[in-house]
């Protein structure tokens, strides 16, 4: 039989194979590769989230520097084998806490940066891991209950027990001032080691933060220590009476730490003294109350600052010797404090350039308050028996890092503070010398050159750059080439991060420390002396300025006795 053929308007009964098909085809020839790249990615994006919220304190640290920092719940043998690095453990209930890991093979003090990089990364794990406590009081006294301090973590083991080097030891504990420790057997269970490392080159800065230091230590209950293992002005010993001897021992070099302040064994220096001296501090030790942080400043000047007995010597003659006069005459005792060099006012108008000099003889001789107390008495600072309020003029006598501002005509009449050690610039020197020949050594060099070195003074007052290049031989010079090879090793973390490496560091010579204790006599002496005045002028931009404040005493800041001519406003401590 024959079928009839298929109705044009019903449907096809086989499927039609020719144009769809085709575009079929074509589109998932161009839709394939697309969808897969869309699921690719939509997988990494995926995979990156988990990641980053799981490690986001790792990686957050791991920014932080190049210390980075154990991974969470690291075993005990993992951490002992990194470098020094703020870590997360996990307690005895399984509660995450943080602490500070450093490995024994790592001598105290350690190098300034890797202070600085666990300060911000146990700054950095406190605020991750105790974002929601709320505390009631102040920052700076809250102990933070996450984190646990090197001793409890060691008595729980979660960090690696670390046993009291012999102190026989060469490398065993720090050079400290203090009495040697050998003998005595008890360890501190809270203590405070001030590490006298810095980069800044002057002595001012170094001083506040010192005596700052011992007060918070005293108020704190905590025996001090000071470690000038690298100082840069050499032993502290050179210049001052040893401080007051602990009846404890430091412990391990595992256990003292840079942050927080609450920890058990604390340590300040300069790249420190940020975390611990920070805004929270200054929220409880204001600069402009006398309880504050001038209060323990004071407290550390009077327990730390008594000269060697040469320089004592001399300062107590000198001193002496002007208060006389001034009782003589009937005079009051002004003390001027003129920086200049690399510091420079925070007056707008003076900003790049020095106050004038006039201005300082101008608030010196300005007739200022005094006590009730010394009003009543008739008697001033000096010993003047007369009436100190109808005193005849005033003895002033100048301290300054810049030699050249004493011969000037605003500063007539006036005197040195002390002249057993004295500054001088590069003309004095050549005049002294010869215009220099007897020092001048020429060489011919390559291609017929001369080689001369000449007198460096300081003309124009201090600054760093000359004070780090003091006792170094001249670039080109013979000495500099013998010398060009002397380093010594350093203990540092390697490149890699891996732990304990060395690395060269080119090493001081001895004329370098014979002429850095040369110049910080000079100011000490200086400081010494001014202080013991009736009155002082200073720009309060300058540290030695506030360091005379506090050596003055509030009571005398407070009532005008202690000059500020460089803005208006009190005293003030840390910048």
């Amino acid at each position: 039989m024959e079928s009839p053929p298929a109705s044009p308007g019903l449907p096809s009964l086989t499927p039609h194979h020719g144009k769809k098909r085709s575009e079929s085809k074509i589109r998932v020839r161009y839709q394939s590769p697309l969808r897969l790249v869309i699921w690719i990615t939509g997988l990494i994006t995926t995979l990156y989230l988990l990641a980053f919220f799981r490690f986001d304190a790792w990686r957050t640290l791991a920014t932080i520097s190049k210390y980075r920092p154990a991974s969470f719940d690291a075993p005990s043998a993992d951490i002992s084998a990194r470098s020094p690095a703020a870590v997360v453990v996990r307690d005895q209930r399984g509660r995450k806490r943080w602490t500070i890991s450093i490995p024994s093979s790592y001598s105290f003090p350690l190098r300034p940066r890797q202070y600085a990089d666990l300060c911000a990364q146990g700054e950095s794990l406190s605020k991750k891991l105790s974002g929601h406590f709320k505390s009631h009081t102040n920052p700076f006294t809250h102990v933070d209950p996450t984190f646990i301090d090197v001793f409890e973590a060691e008595e729980e083991g979660l960090l690696p027990l670390t046993v009291l080097a012999s102190p026989s030891t060469p490398d065993a504990k720090p050079e400290l001032t203090a009495e040697s420790s050998a003998s005595r057997t008890p360890l501190c269970s809270t203590s405070l080691t001030f590490v006298l490392e810095t980069s800044d080159a002057g002595l001012g800065s170094t001083l506040l933060h010192l005596w700052l230091s011992y007060g918070l230590a005293a108020l704190q209950s905590r025996p001090f220590f000071i470690s000038d293992t690298r100082w840069a002005y050499g032993k502290y010993t050179t210049y001052f009476a040893p401080p007051p001897s602990p009846s404890c021992q430091l412990p391990p070099n595992t256990q003292p730490l840079p942050y927080p302040a609450t920890a058990r064994h604390l340590v300040v220096s300069a790249a420190t003294a940020p975390y611990i001296f920070g805004d929270n501090f200054r929220s409880l030790f204001p600069d402009t109350s006398s309880d504050g942080a001038f209060a323990l400043m004071r407290r550390g000047y009077e327990a730390l600052f008594h000269l060697n007995s040469a320089d004592l010597a001399y300062m107590q003659t000198r001193l002496s010797e002007l208060k006389a006069r001034a009782v003589e005459e009937g005079k009051r005792l002004v003390g001027v404090h003129i920086r200049r060099g690399d510091r420079h006012p925070d007056q707008p108008m003076y900003r790049e350039s020095y106050i004038p000099l006039d201005l300082y003889v101008a608030a010196a001789r300005e007739r200022l308050p005094y006590p009730p107390s010394l009003a009543s008495s008739g008697k001033s600072e000096s010993g003047n028996n007369s009436d100190i309020q109808s005193m005849n003029g005033e003895i002033i006598v100048v301290a300054s890092d810049d030699p050249d501002v004493y011969p000037t005509p605003e500063l007539a009449g006036t005197e040195r503070a002390q002249t057993q050690i004295l500054l001088a610039s590069k003309t004095t020197l050549d005049a002294v010398n010869g215009a220099g020949a007897a020092q001048e050594q020429e060489r011919v060099r390559g291609w017929g050159k001369v080689f001369k070195e000449e007198n460096v003074g300081w003309e124009g007052g201090f600054f760093k750059d000359v004070f780090w290049h003091l006792g170094y031989p001249a670039v080109g010079s013979e000495a500099a080439e013998k010398s060009s090879g002397r380093t010594k090793e350093i203990d540092v973390e390697d490149d890699k991060g891996k732990g304990k490496g060395a690395t060269a560091e080119k090493e001081t010579p001895p004329l370098a420390y014979a002429l850095r204790e040369l110049v910080a006599r000079a100011y000490l002496l200086d400081l010494a002396v001014l202080g013991g005045a009736d009155d002082v002028v200073c720009a309060v931009g300058a540290r030695g300025c506030r360091v005379l404040g506090v050596m003055m005493g509030w009571e005398k800041v407070r009532i005008g006795r202690w000059r500020n001519v460089d803005r208006e406003g009190l005293w003030r401590g840390l910048d």
